[in-house]
């Protein structure tokens, strides 16, 4: 019991230094880093994506993927959702579970290729637009429990908002 608590707490005190970094960044690239390098300090996956869509369409966007330790296993891939990835989404907005057996959606491929065996989706939403999304890959299936899908769920919607808030001052500035 004492263990659990523990890790609970521990989880805790990571979940309030993301969304402090997150929420008080201006920038969306070094919103998608804290992402990027923080996400496995809270939930075992092997490799995160972070997918930040187009602001005119919900289709196109970049993926910023992590696998390994170090920042130097970061990579950019452009990507593109079909119509049937965003409407997935859509009817899924909470989680989505992919499992690599069967066809992969658009913007998992990316990741498919570091050998995942499943991977959990949160759409990201912004005014009721799908505006990105979190990818998180496991190569143990178990290793997903419902604990820790919740608070990647509310990670990935205070990510959604942090990275509006950023887009709109980054919006601001260039007109300036």
């Amino acid at each position: 019991m004492a263990s659990r608590l523990g890790k609970q707490f521990n989880a805790l005190t990571t979940m309030n230094e993301i969304d402090r970094s997150i929420l008080s960044a201006l920038d969306t690239r070094q919103i998608v880093d804290t992402v990027l390098n923080r996400m496995r300090d809270l939930f075992p996956c092997d490799c995160v994506g972070v997918a930040l869509l187009d602001a005119e369409s919900s289709d196109a966007g970049l993926m910023h993927v992590q696998y390994g330790e170090s920042e130097s296993e970061n990579w950019l891939v452009p990507i593109s959702l079909t119509a049937a990835d965003v409407q997935e989404c859509y009817n899924h907005p909470e989680q989505l579970f992919v499992d690599s057996t069967k066809e992969l959606p658009h913007y998992v491929t990316s990741l498919a290729e570091l050998e995942a065996e499943l991977f959990l989706a949160l759409p990201m939403f912004v005014a009721e637009k799908l505006s990105g999304l979190i990818v998180l890959g496991y190569l143990d299936p178990t290793a997903v429990n419902e604990e820790d899908t919740i608070q990647a769920r509310q990670l990935a919607d205070q990510v959604a908002v942090a990275v509006s808030n950023a887009r709109l001052i980054e919006e601001l500035d260039e007109l300036n």
